[in-house]
């Protein structure tokens, strides 16, 4: 499982980390959230099909053996939690580096979104009432940041995980040639 890991899991914390310097702030220093879908998820798709392609090399490597739900399901818990920690990681870097002020931009194009869609000004307030107290927390605790980016791919690989262990699983052999 380690070598499985060490091919596939360590590539992807890479990729996960380093795909938000992808959208370094323009002369300006403006970040852009209007990016097409593929390029602003296109690392999150392959990380995904990694963790996908790691579970099945490891039911091959298994040779005859099998390869059990429960022993997937460990390679992708392990597997998103070494992506996890990277997204987050490479996410704190950009934040301090060329983001600082990412709360802040991301509240005011939120807050021209929901103009744009002709809400009543109560309305307006009313969805983005709470939004400086979790701007101000997101800004002063790197735990918090840290927790909130981890969460962002985490669960996502992990539920991606069961169900490729799921289809993937298979029984050993010597069990599946004595069913009928």
């Amino acid at each position: 499982m380690n070598r499985i890991l060490s091919y596939y899991a360590l590539p992807a914390a890479l990729i996960a980390g380093l795909q938000f310097f992808l959208f370094l702030p323009d002369d300006n220093g403006q970040l852009s959230f209007d990016q097409p879908f593929l390029l602003r998820y296109g690392g999150t798709i392959l990380v995904a099909l990694l963790l996908v392609l790691a579970i099945y090399r490891y039911r091959q490597s298994q040779g005859g053996q099998g390869m059990s739900l429960g022993r997937g399901f460990a390679l992708a818990l392990y597997f998103s939690l070494i992506v996890g920690v990277s997204y987050a990681l490479g996410w704190e870097l950009y934040f301090q580096n060329f983001a600082p002020d990412f709360m802040e931009q991301y509240q005011q194009h939120q807050e021209g979104e929901l103009r744009a869609t002709g809400l009543s000004e109560a309305q307006i307030e009313a969805q983005l009432m709470g939004q400086d107290e979790m701007s101000e927390r997101y800004r002063s605790s790197f735990f918090f940041r840290f927790l909130l980016s981890t969460l962002e791919i985490f669960p996502l690989l992990l539920l991606l995980g069961f169900l490729a262990a799921l289809i993937l699983k298979r029984r050993p052999q010597s069990e599946a040639a004595e069913m009928p």
